[in-house]
């Protein structure tokens, strides 16, 4: 399986994080089976984002254990969206971060499978300050054809 779309299902009962950034408190272990059973073999889930509030509001998403997360600032609020593909942990489990319960949703829209593989990339790389928002960096270890995504906070 390379990837299997699923029906748009709402991961509900979360709780708010309580503030933004990566400061509050996450919701961890949230067990994907109870809302859409993964497949056998599934390595990720493939989440949208959505903020149905007309300001900004932060979520996130991370694998059960890591520290590396995803984090997202909707400064499109008022229903904007993103697409996130993270890797699930045991028993088929992923962490979630809203600032907002009431106002962030979570919900899968499918899962990928065992071609796709994660790296553990919990230790963030070093970025040099330029004056620019966005510079260049080399991932040697990528495989041809990967997805690369850097993670980092807000003010890299």
């Amino acid at each position: 399986m390379t990837i299997r779309a699923v029906d748009h299902v709402q991961i509900a009962g979360l709780a708010a994080s309580g503030t933004t950034d990566n400061a509050g408190t996450w919701n961890e272990d949230i067990d994907l089976d109870t809302f859409s059973a993964a497949p056998a073999g599934a390595t990720g889930v493939v989440l949208r984002v959505v903020n149905t509030l007309s300001s900004a509001r932060w979520a996130g998403v991370r694998t059960p254990g890591k520290t590396a997360a995803r984090m997202l600032i909707d400064t499109n609020a008022s229903s904007s969206c993103y697409t996130v593909i993270c890797e699930i942990g045991a028993g088929n489990t992923i962490d979630l971060y809203c600032e907002n319960a009431t106002d962030v949703k979570f919900y899968i829209v499918g899962y990928t499978g065992s071609v796709w593989t994660f790296e553990d990339i919990d230790a963030a790389p070093t970025l040099a300050t330029t004056s620019s928002v966005y510079a260049t960096r080399t991932v040697a270890t990528a495989p041809s054809g990967a997805i690369v995504t850097l993670i980092g906070p807000a003010n890299v």
